[in-house]
C-alpha cells in the first residue's frame, strides 16, 4: 500500500507541510519517496531538497530526487508513469517564472492524466497535521466498497481513530417545501424520514462490509452531491477527506468533475485523498 510515493517539491512557504506528511507516511508504510522539482537542475536546489528531507529525518536511502523542466501537469503525469507511483502528494505549487501559486488546474489535469492516487494538501505554512479522523463518501457501488476497505486498512496502518462514511443523496424532482407539505413541521418530518431510511441502507451496507479494528461511523446527508459532504467535512474538522475517482471517464465528465473538484480543493481545510488506483 503506497509503497512508492511521489512529492511535487516546491520551495514555497508550504513545502515543509508536504515533507512532514511524506515523512510520516514513509515511516508508517515503509515507502520509497520520489522527490520531483519542476524546474532546471542546480546543486543549490538539490541541496535545498536534501535539507528538507534531513529536517524531517528521511534517510537518504529512502528517497530519490528528480528535476523536470516542463508544464507542471505534464511533467508530473510523466513522473507518475515513469516511476510507477502509488501516490502523488501535491501542495501549493510554484511557477518559478512568475512566483504564482496554483493548485486547482494542475489537480484537475492530473486527475484526468495521472493513473494513480493523489493526495492534495492545503496551502498552510504550519506543518501540524493528524490523520485521526478519516472521512469518505459512498454510493453503494462495489468500487466504493473496495475503497472503504482500502481506507480501513490504511487507517489501521497509520493508527487512525475512526472512519466516517458519508452518504449523500437527493431525489430529483422532489420539492420539499412548505407548500407541498402544508407546514414547515410537515416538511421537516418528511425530510427526516427520508434521511432515516437512507441511514438504514447505509448501516446495512457497512455491516456487510464488516470492517474491524477501527471505529466506523455513518452519516447521511440530503443535498446536492459534493456540496453537502464538503460542508460536513469542513464543519467536523476532518483530518483527511477521501473521494473515489470514476473508473472510466463518463460523458460530460469534464463538466461534472470540474465542478466537483473545484468544490473540494478550493481552500481545502485538510488533505484530500483522491483514490484512483487501489
Amino acid at each position: 500500500m503506497f509503497k512508492k510515493i511521489g512529492i511535487a517539491v516546491s520551495f514555497s512557504p508550504y513545502g515543509k507541510s508536504l515533507f512532514k506528511i511524506a515523512a510520516f507516511l514513509q515511516k508508517e508504510l515503509s515507502s520509497q519517496l520520489y522527490l520531483m522539482h519542476i524546474g532546471n537542475f542546480s546543486e543549490e536546489k538539490e541541496n535545498r531538497v536534501k535539507a528538507l528531507a534531513q529536517e524531517f529525518n528521511i534517510d537518504e536511502s529512502a528517497y530519490k530526487i528528480e528535476f523536470k523542466k516542463d508544464e507542471p501537469s505534464k511533467a508530473l503525469a510523466k513522473f507518475v508513469e515513469t516511476e510507477n507511483l502509488d501516490l502523488l502528494i501535491l501542495g501549493a505549487l510554484e511557477k518559478e517564472t512568475t512566483l504564482k501559486y496554483y493548485i486547482g488546474s494542475v489537480a484537475r489535469n492530473l486527475m484526468r492524466s495521472a493513473p494513480t492516487n493523489l493526495l492534495i494538501c492545503p496551502a498552510k505554512k504550519e506543518a501540524d497535521f493528524e490523520f485521526n479522523n478519516l472521512f469518505i463518501t459512498t454510493d453503494y457501488s462495489s468500487r466504493s466498497e473496495t475503497a472503504i476497505k482500502f481506507l480501513a486498512d490504511f487507517g489501521k496502518l497509520i493508527n487512525s481513530k475512526r472512519i466516517v462514511v458519508i452518504r449523500e443523496f437527493n431525489i430529483p424532482g422532489l420539492a420539499v417545501t412548505v407548500d407541498d407539505f402544508g407546514s414547515a413541521n410537515d416538511a421537516e418530518y418528511s425530510m427526516n424520514n427520508l434521511v432515516a431510511e437512507e441511514k438504514e441502507k447505509l448501516d446495512f451496507f457497512l455491516k456487510e462490509i464488516n470492517i474491524k479494528d477501527i471505529a466506523i461511523e455513518s452519516v447521511c446527508l440530503y443535498g446536492k452531491e459534493g456540496f453537502a459532504s464538503n460542508k460536513f467535512v469542513k464543519d467536523n474538522n476532518a483530518d483527511l477527506s477521501v473521494i473515489t475517482a470514476p473508473l472510466k471517464r463518463p460523458k460530460l465528465f469534464d463538466r461534472i468533475f470540474t465542478s466537483e473538484i473545484e468544490f473540494n480543493i478550493k481552500e481545502i481545510p485538510s488533505p484530500l485523498l483522491i483514490l484512483k488506483k487501489f
